[in-house]
């Protein structure tokens, strides 16, 4: 007891210093970086009842506000730029008038991508300012026009460049969340559809996109459900939104990172996988207590969605936005019959 006590003390001081320097206009990645490694090394996580170091940055995006991508960027341009000090036989103490900023990093990291010594040659012209922020973003973008982009993520799971578990691919898994069986444990009484008084609703969309303040760009759910099958018999306006991140193989799992930013646009939250043993571990490992689990079973004939483990309700502050994208998408749809 007096060990966890220690300990949580220990992760309260670090994610004390964390929200000042994330805070902070001059933003200190590197020690960003350091008192990150500290937690995950030293697996202070636990500390809070946490499974993983994974589902403490989520914790940490929500306790500050702040977005789970913008925690794990600066996470990722330290580790980048210790293993390029290591390389290069610099040391993390001299580097406090480091000026290059962390996106400059990361930008760098994907640009190089798996060429240690391009990204030696990239981050020494960083340093010395031969290269700025700008030219790193232009060399991204002619990269990117010459590199075969998928045209979303579905397609991106489809083009045999990692595995998949079993045949399962996010088409299928899509295909079935069309029909609203698997809400059935969502509610104590059995779903009705047949009141005469109330209109019924359940709809899926995919690939919704909603601004979450992160990126310059909108982030897309893979599906959005909207329904009020789960909603009192009698209440004709309530709507659930459900948000579904789609996983099919554990490697997506596990490198996801954006995830939290759209839980403050949805009822629940969901992750939809196949039902495996290693992805469900590795689900239940990083996802927040508050999110769900739903597994997609190939053996089944029917009925193939499940819940797993059940979402908890959750205080969405951005719903009204979900909802008039929604309204602007379906418009859109309707002008083309004009």
């Amino acid at each position: 007891m007096l060990e966890e006590n220690k300990n949580l003390e220990q992760l309260a001081t670090v994610e004390s210093k964390l929200a000042v320097y994330i805070a902070d206009e001059k933003d200190d990645w590197l020690e960003v970086y350091k008192l990150m490694e500290k937690v995950k090394s030293k697996e202070l996580f636990k500390a809070r009842d946490l499974n993983s170091f994974t589902a403490w940055v989520s914790y940490l995006a929500n306790a500050l506000a702040v977005g789970t991508s913008s925690i794990w960027r600066r996470y990722k341009a330290g580790r980048t730029f210790k293993e390029y000090a290591d390389r290069t036989n610099l040391s993390l103490d001299d580097t406090k008038n480091l000026t290059v900023s962390y996106d400059t990093v990361a930008s760098i990291e994907t640009l190089a991508g798996r060429d240690s010594k391009k990204l030696d040659d990239f981050m020494e012209r960083a340093i010395a300012g031969k290269i700025t922020r700008e030219d790193v973003r232009k060399a991204l973008r002619e990269k990117r026009k010459t590199s075969k982009v998928p045209k979303s993520r579905h397609d991106r799971v489809k083009a045999g460049e990692r595995t998949e578990i079993g045949s399962v691919t996010a088409s299928d898994i899509v295909l079935e969340l069309n029909r609203y069986y698997w809400l059935s444990c969502m509610t104590k009484e059995p779903i009705m559809t047949n009141n005469p008084i109330k209109t019924y609703l359940y709809s899926l969309e995919t690939e919704l996109g909603v601004v979450t303040g992160t990126s310059a760009h909108k982030r897309r759910f893979d599906g959005v459900i909207f329904e009020n099958l789960t909603i009192n018999s009698t209440d004709n306006y309530g709507v659930n939104i459900y948000g579904v991140e789609i996983k099919v193989n554990k490697y997506d799992l596990m490198n996801d990172h954006k995830m939290q930013e759209y839980t403050n646009f949805c009822d629940y939250f969901v992750i939809a996988i196949p039902n495996d043993s290693e992805m469900i571990n590795i689900a239940r490992e990083i996802k927040l207590p508050d999110w769900g689990i739903l597994i997609y079973d190939e053996t089944k004939e029917n009925e193939r969605l499940k819940i797993l483990d059940k979402p908890k309700k959750l205080n969405p502050i951005f719903k009204d936005k979900i909802l008039e994208n929604l309204i602007l998408r379906l418009l859109g749809k309707s002008s083309k019959d004009f």
